[in-house]
């Protein structure tokens, strides 16, 4: 599936825009609950979408030239920001999945009466790898990406001392990522002396374990340690967060994706990743890591 939006920063586009949409997707946006012209329906075998939807910013169609072509017309009309893309796995949604953390969050949303007072939280997010500073009554959201699926706790982000030059890397990220008792990405100062340490317990301590002791054998990971220290340590929060806290159907999906477009975009020889995973070793976690933090495909 393919999708389009356009967004003209609030302004509606010229009424021609609409006239010409219209004639080319065949579709156009109804708001008198009469069934819209969109040839838009569920299959009856692997409930996709067939055909194009038309709404007011949103074009979905099953063409991709139908796509940019729409994304054309848009920008032939002085529309500020327009995106086009393909959506492989876009579905009828599945009211009876259910996911805890999706739960966690509505539910707070349906707590009555009077919120307690905002306050500093340290709030760290799997999905965009970091942790920021949020003040809030209780955080919902990441502050930095809006994800959900969020840590927290009261307070405002602890400093610890920039890795020096001579610290063992892996050693260096398992103190600083864990120092306050459970994974934070830090605010790194130059200062000397290390703060106090609360030892990680519960499942994070096994994973947090493997990738400290793990290895990136160079002859695979352009990432070398010495002035790319910081890249190392990002590789290693990543690693950290893909192998504990993303499903094994998405980070194997993620893995196929990043192998790929690594081969197919960077020239990466079939011996550099191998497609299934490796329990061995840190490295095994470099292709689904890369592709669920898809800004950081550089390091490869």
């Amino acid at each position: 599936m393919w999708v389009v939006i356009h967004e003209n920063d609030g302004m509606k586009p010229k009424t021609q825009f609409y006239a010409k949409r219209a004639l080319l997707t065949g579709s156009k946006v109804k708001y008198d609950g009469v069934k819209s012209d969109a040839d838009m329906r569920p299959g009856d075998i692997d409930s996709r979408w067939i055909g194009t939807l038309v709404q007011e910013g949103v074009v979905l169609t099953e063409s991709k030239t139908m796509a940019y072509a729409v994304a054309r017309l848009a920008t032939d009309y002085d529309i500020e920001r327009v995106y086009v893309g393909e959506i492989p796995d876009l579905q009828p949604y599945d009211a009876e999945l259910i996911d805890p953390v999706i739960t966690a969050a509505l539910e707070k949303l349906g707590k009555a009466g009077r919120p307690p007072p905002a306050q500093d939280w340290t709030v760290t997010c799997v999905e965009c790898a970091d942790t920021h500073l949020a003040i809030a009554s209780t955080p919902l959201r990441c502050p930095g990406c809006g994800g959900l699926n969020i840590s927290y706790r009261i307070g405002k982000r602890e400093p610890f001392p920039t890795l020096q030059p001579r610290q063992h890397i892996r050693k260096y990220w398992l103190r600083s990522r864990f120092f306050t008792g459970a994974f934070e990405v830090p605010v790194c100062w130059d200062s000397e002396g290390t703060p106090a340490i609360t030892p990680v317990t519960g499942p994070e301590k096994s994973t947090a374990e493997w990738v400290a002791s793990g290895t990136i054998p160079q002859q695979h990971a352009r990432i070398p340690e010495g002035r790319h220290a910081p890249s190392v340590l990002r590789f290693m929060d990543y690693a950290f967060l893909s192998k504990g806290y993303v499903p094994d159907v998405d980070r194997k999906k993620a893995r196929l994706r990043a192998i790929t477009e690594a081969r197919t975009n960077v020239g990466m020889p079939p011996e550099f990743a191998n497609v299934f995973e490796e329990e061995c070793d840190i490295f095994s976690a470099m292709p689904q890591a890369f592709a669920i933090w898809p800004h950081y495909q550089g390091a490869w």
